[in-house]
């Protein structure tokens, strides 16, 4: 399944370092989802608009899966081949992406160091019709049913008018 969230649909605008304005875009996936399936949420700014991707937060808890499966996050920008960073976790353990940085990931992280990981979204940027991507993918054996929390923070750049 796919899930678009524009930029205004939930979103909270906070103040960085005085005048630079920030949103918090949440996309979080609270349905259950079943082993063998997938599931992508896509960002994209509003139109006349560009998002410098900031930072981005996704956290789950394990699916209860079986150690030998598995369940992943994958991130990148629509139209690219190329992910930009993957968490892949064994099906009894969660998650974590926080500030960039992949936490929790027991089987495979990509990039693999924390400097590449904190480096790899600083020039990433999604507008109205290729968006940020992040696909949530269950093999584990079990039924996702912890929400999957989903926070991307952005710049607004606006490009023209709407």
């Amino acid at each position: 399944m796919v899930r678009t969230t524009l930029g205004a649909e939930v979103e909270t605008t906070v103040s960085v370092q005085g005048a630079e304005q920030l949103k918090i875009i949440d996309a979080t996936i609270t349905s259950d989802i079943p082993n063998t399936v997938k599931e992508t949420v896509i960002v994209r700014s509003n139109t006349g608009t560009v998002f410098n991707v900031r930072g981005i937060r996704v956290t789950t808890g394990s699916p209860g899966g079986q150690s030998s499966k598995q369940h992943d996050v994958f991130l990148k920008v629509e139209g690219t081949a190329i992910n930009q960073l993957t968490a892949t976790a064994s099906g009894d353990k969660p998650i974590a992406i926080n500030d960039n940085i992949i936490q929790d990931a027991d089987k495979d992280k990509v990039p693999s160091t924390e400097q590449a990981q904190a480096t790899v979204l600083q020039n990433l940027t999604a507008d109205d019709s290729n968006g940020l991507s992040i696909e949530y993918r269950n093999i584990s054996g079990a039924t996702q049913t912890n929400r999957i929390l989903i926070q991307v923070l952005v710049r607004e750049v606006r490009v023209s008018e709407p």
